[in-house]
């Protein structure tokens, strides 16, 4: 089986005839995890940020269409926190998404002879 790993000098794959080991496999899993658990949480926090912003502009539709002294019916007194919180996580999980496919396309990358990753590349492109 090929397989494939990052030369340190020249940032290219280089084709080994000797297939990873398990333990490789699991290291890579590990490794790309965690870029994609920082990744959302970074992105997390960006949007925890702008949380205000977005609850703003969710309820917009609602404002524009209802009188101002009518509000959106709140069941709970921790509805906003909670409110809060989910969206960040939602906004959070969208903007990361780029980041989280790219680290899982190159988990499973390196375990794909070349022809199979040409195929998964152009398979996509017929679709759209």
């Amino acid at each position: 089986m090929l397989s494939a790993k990052m030369s340190n000098t020249s940032r290219k794959y280089i084709i080994l005839d000797s297939p990873i080991s398990t333990d490789d496999h699991l290291e890579e899993l590990r490794k790309r995890s965690i870029y994609v658990v920082v990744g959302l949480m970074v992105c997390t926090a960006i949007s925890s940020g702008l949380g205000s912003q977005i609850i703003i502009f969710l309820e917009m539709p609602y404002t524009n269409v209802m009188k101002p002294e009518v509000s959106l019916l709140k069941l709970a007194q921790s509805y906003r926190i909670i409110a809060y919180v989910k969206i960040s996580l939602i906004v959070g999980l969208v903007i990361s998404s780029p980041w989280s496919f790219y680290h899982l396309w190159m988990f499973i990358k390196v375990g794909l002879y070349p022809n199979e990753t040409n195929m998964f590349i152009r398979q996509p492109l017929f679709l759209s």
